[in-house]
Formats: C-alpha cells, structure tokens, sequence
C-alpha cells in the first residue's frame, strides 16, 4: 500500500509541475495555456504513444481509444494527473481496522 501512496503523490507532484508550466506559459502569453496530456506525453516520449494508439485503435480496443482515450488525451495534463494521482493514493489509504463484535450497550 506504501508503493500506492508514494505513485499517487508522485503523479500529484507531476501535476503541480504541469500546473506551475501552463501557469507560466498563461503569463507569458498573456492568454490561458492549458497543454493537454496528449502533447505532453508525446513531448516525454511519443513513440510510445504511437505504440499505445496502433495497439489500441485496431482490433477490439477501438472502442477504448476512441471515446475514452481520445477524450483523457485531450484534458489538461494537471487535472488528469491530479485526479490519477488522488485516486491512486486513496486506493492506497490504510484502512480503519473493524471489529466483527459490535458492543450492545
């Protein structure tokens, strides 16, 4: 569960990177600059999305890459890792311990 909370906050702290780039791109440009995961994982390394895309589009997972996929890809970067890194770490909660005797009383 440790590994869980550490790649949930690890996604958290690559949103708030992603965050702190469009906000100073916002600045700069003088416009709001909001950089969708799709470039910035084909900035990190694009061949492998090209991989995921022939692998998913042909065959029976074109229904996952077209509506789904397509639509992840398109969302601002920060809030796609910010919500993935959330869920990710909640999975990784620890769990309140209960007791299987309920105390009448």
């Amino acid at each position: 569960m440790l590994l869980l909370r550490l790649f949930g906050l690890f996604l958290m702290a690559m949103a708030f990177v992603a965050f702190i780039v469009d906000g100073v791109k916002t600045i700069a440009s003088n416009t709001l600059v909001m950089t969708p995961l799709g470039e910035i994982w084909s900035d990190i390394n694009g061949a492998s999305l090209t991989r995921i895309q022939t692998l998913l589009s042909d065959g029976a997972y074109a229904l996952l890459w077209d509506p789904v996929l397509l639509s992840l890809l398109a969302a601002p970067g920060w809030l796609v890792l910010a919500f993935l890194g959330m869920l990710v770490h909640w999975l990784g909660r620890r769990r309140e311990a209960t007791s299987a005797i309920a105390n009448e009383g």
